[in-house]
């Protein structure tokens, strides 16, 4: 690509996951790995792909019987999920864990107050130099289409008491 050169899409497919898989609202959307995880309303689920990027599974992760009411982002971390709740302004996190039988599951172990954050809609870990890994930076939106009151409308930054970005701190969210 040259230096003048525009970035430009080059390919659209409109209709790569959508309701045949379970999506029908979706709105968050990471990729870790071979895995996408888009978030549907209160579900979240995980896609696999090959190494040519087709389709190969797909699992609910996350239901609304979680007691979530709308996961807005999704962000994987230590095989979990972050996630956050815009109705009810609730960070959650779902560890991922494997049974003796080799069954997969994502349980709640972390949750937030309710209505702690004012309508949470991304969420973020704090890196270095500006940030620190005891950080999540979370966009609170608030109240659709109100751009002036003190209800949301900011990013909030809030401590943790464990540093993210230590290499070690996964085995310490695993062991629980």
């Amino acid at each position: 690509m040259g230096a003048t050169t525009k970035p430009q899409v080059t390919a659209l497919d409109k209709h790569f996951l959508g309701a045949e898989q379970g999506i029908t609202t979706p709105n968050g959307v990471r990729v870790a790995g071979n895995h996408v995880f888009v978030s549907n309303n209160s579900s979240a689920y995980r896609f696999t792909l090959d190494d040519n990027g087709q389709l190969i599974d797909s699992q609910q992760v996350i239901s609304g019987a979680d007691g979530i009411a709308i996961i807005d982002d999704i962000m994987p971390y230590c095989d979990g999920l972050a996630v956050t709740d815009y109705l009810l302004g609730r960070l959650l996190y779902f560890r991922h864990q494997v049974d003796a039988q080799g069954n997969e599951s994502f349980n709640k172990v972390y949750e937030t107050a309710p209505f702690g954050f004012s309508f949470p809609s991304a969420i973020a870990i704090g890196q270095p130099p500006f940030f620190s890994g005891d950080q999540l930076l979370i966009t609170e939106k608030g109240i659709l289409q109100d751009t002036t009151s003190t209800t949301g409308n900011k990013l909030t930054s809030a401590r943790l008491s464990l540093d993210l970005n230590d290499p070690t701190v996964c085995e310490v969210i695993r062991e629980g």
